[in-house]
């Protein structure tokens, strides 16, 4: 039996190396080569992610012709059980978790645009549960409760509630996994996981990976990936002579520096008091600032679980 671990964030694409992708999980099953007919055991330890993606890894999972055995070994939270509801047989160690709870999302706009973005979350939800229902022996109105409620399980109260066929016995557990490898965790630990999730995909977050292509664009003219500078030349030319005196300041196109110190203005000469042939400017302090950092952050509505 061949063999799959999955260990991360369920994502659409990879950013920060620890994602479940839909991608990644098409290649584990069909790499070159393979016999597809092959029975494949799944070990699975997520706190969560993007709706999206772990709806179409449930649907690769299914697809895929050979049975398909999940082990949650750890943690299978959030969008994971969705994820986990795609085995043939579905079991969980003693010490692993199991938590549903209500799809979340981040929304702007007006009075519109909130109500799509509800209309969406409930959507979302309703989805999830035709998922669930494949396997629960709950109705409808219990598991949207139970999602509500955001329920947190132990592996004995998953099996009671009918999200998994097994609780495996030390006995089996050793017989899968290394004991040094399999994952005991705290509902404690398995929440603040989870939060990291949503922290990563708060606005901002989200925004700046959403900008970081076109911040390497617009970095793209300058060496060590630094922002587009300009030259200004500044000549300053005294009155009773010919000579001119040229200063070449370096800034960055996209920062405005309004602290920056002004070049002085020669005043009219004053009797007795010779006016130098050259009027050296004061230093300009070089500022430098990423572009990354300058572009606008645009929120990318994405709904996650």
């Amino acid at each position: 039996m061949r063999e799959i671990r999955l260990n991360g964030y369920i994502d659409d694409e990879a950013w920060f190396g620890d994602e479940i992708t839909p991608a990644g999980i098409s290649e584990s099953l069909y790499p070159p080569d393979a016999d597809t007919s092959e029975d494949v055991r799944i070990i699975l330890n997520s706190y969560g992610g993007s709706c999206n993606a772990a709806t179409q890894i449930y649907d690769i999972i299914r697809g895929y012709p050979g049975n398909v055995q999940i082990v949650v070994s750890g943690t299978a939270a959030s969008a994971a059980t969705v994820v986990a509801m795609a085995a043939d047989r579905l079991e969980i160690t003693p010490g692993s978790l199991f938590m549903c709870h209500d799809p979340m999302m981040a929304a702007y706009g007006n009075d519109a645009d909130l109500e799509a973005a509800q209309e969406m979350l409930r959507v979302c939800k309703e989805s999830i549960i035709n998922i669930y229902q494949q396997r629960s022996w709950h109705g409808r109105d219990d598991l949207a409760e139970m999602m509500r409620a955001t329920t947190w399980m132990d592996a004995n109260t998953a099996l009671r509630e009918g999200f998994v066929d097994a609780v495996l016995t030390e006995k089996d557990v050793f017989g899968i996994l290394n004991a040094a490898e399999q994952h005991i965790v705290s509902i404690e630990d398995a929440k603040k996981r989870f939060e990291n999730w949503i922290d990563r995909h708060k606005p901002m977050k989200r925004s700046l990976r959403d900008t970081a292509d076109a911040a390497e664009t617009s970095a793209a003219s300058t060496s060590d990936d630094t922002a587009e500078t300009v030259e200004i030349t500044i000549t300053a030319v005294s009155e009773d002579a010919d000579e001119t005196a040229e200063t070449t300041i370096t800034t960055v196109a996209e920062t405005v520096d309004e602290t920056a110190p002004t070049l002085p203005v020669p005043d009219s000469p004053v009797p007795d008091s010779p006016v130098p042939d050259v009027i050296e400017p004061e230093p300009v302090t070089k500022t430098t600032t990423r572009a990354s950092d300058l572009l606008s952050r645009l929120q990318r509505l994405k709904y996650t679980y």
